[in-house]
């Protein structure tokens, strides 16, 4: 199940408990705690431990995106005394001291930019950033990918080269200006180009400038873009507290088309262990102790549809391979009747 969920500034800008509260009250299920301006950071720091977090399977922290009133070491100081399972999401031209930063090792997650900054818009600036940051994991914003190239190449060129340390996923729509506004039909075209491509357990954090009335359209609009072409191997999001009127069709993850349906993906079981997982199914093909062996029978069954591809889930939840699988021999092959 995908945790969809927004930042706290999308909702209150500068309130973070008003913003936590309005996703409270509508199930979200992650949110990404927003000090984007400096001083919003220590009221944040020092009310953590107060925050009735609970009901959220994912928390992620939005770091200062300029410094105004605090010195880097401080901003740096305050981040890393929160929780370790937090991601710290941070904009490039934050880190002017590479070394201080590199120690926070996979916690520090490095977003991608739009056209207003002068670095970390394109795959290779953010290749020259993960070279001074080689344990750092990533934000795709969405929406800045799709500023700077609108048939969302630069986006799907960033999965394909950092996939793997891809941690969450910021939505919205993006003005000239940087501005971030409600997902409309032409940025829900783009971002499904790019979403099948984005592994199930990956959080969808909402950074569209939304009023409370408004939150559970923008769900569903973002819920929308992000399955019909997705790759995830089954379940819907959270949607037990949708109101009536609300689309459970627009909140699946799971769509036939992403995949041939010879396919399957070898996915990690929560409850330990590894699933076989076909395309669009309710529930899993066969579980299995051993990854090795939920492997070998994946393929096997592939082989014997006639190939395709076989994706294999970490434990960490990234998938870190895909295997291109030739159909098996014929056990019965056509008789040569004319010789």
């Amino acid at each position: 199940m995908r945790p969809i969920g927004f930042s706290t500034g999308a909702l209150a800008k500068g309130e973070f408990a008003r913003g936590l509260a309005l996703q409270q009250e509508h199930g979200c299920a992650a949110v990404e705690l927003s000090a984007l301006r400096d001083h919003e950071l220590e009221p944040l720091v020092a009310a953590v431990e107060t925050l009735d977090l609970s009901s959220f399977r994912y928390i992620s922290v939005h770091a200062p995106s300029k410094l105004r009133s605090l010195p880097e070491e401080r901003v740096f100081e305050l981040l890393e005394s929160l929780p370790t399972t937090w991601p710290i999401i941070v904009h490039p031209e934050l880190l002017k001291s590479p070394d201080l930063w590199r120690s926070l090792g996979s916690r520090l997650c490095l977003e991608n930019m739009d056209n207003r900054k002068s670095g970390g818009r394109t795959a290779a600036e953010m290749s020259q950033l993960f070279l001074h940051f080689p344990a750092a994991s990533f934000c795709l914003d969405v929406g800045h990918a799709r500023q700077i190239d609108p048939t969302m190449a630069v986006a799907l060129t960033m999965l394909f080269e950092f996939g793997n340390r891809l941690t969450q996923v910021h939505v919205s729509d993006v003005g000239p200006q940087g501005e971030h506004m409600p997902v409309r039909k032409l940025a829900s075209w783009a971002y499904a180009r790019v979403a099948r491509h984005i592994p199930p357990n990956v959080p969808l954090i909402i950074e569209s400038v939304v009023d409370a009335a408004d939150i559970w359209s923008e769900v569903d609009a973002v819920a929308h873009a992000f399955s019909n072409h997705s790759f995830a191997i089954g379940g819907e999001c959270d949607i037990s507290s949708l109101p009536g009127g609300s689309s459970r069709a627009a909140f699946r993850v799971v769509s036939e088309k992403a995949m041939n349906k010879n396919d399957r993906y070898v996915a990690h079981n929560p409850e330990g262990g590894w699933d076989v997982v076909g395309p669009g199914a309710d529930r899993v093909s066969s579980h299995h102790e051993k990854q090795a062996q939920a492997e070998k029978t994946a393929k096997r069954v592939v082989a014997n549809l006639g190939g395709g591809e076989v994706r294999i889930q970490g434990r960490d939840g990234k998938w870190r391979d895909s295997d291109t699988v030739a159909p098996a021999p014929d056990p019965n092959p056509p008789r040569d009747k004319k010789h």
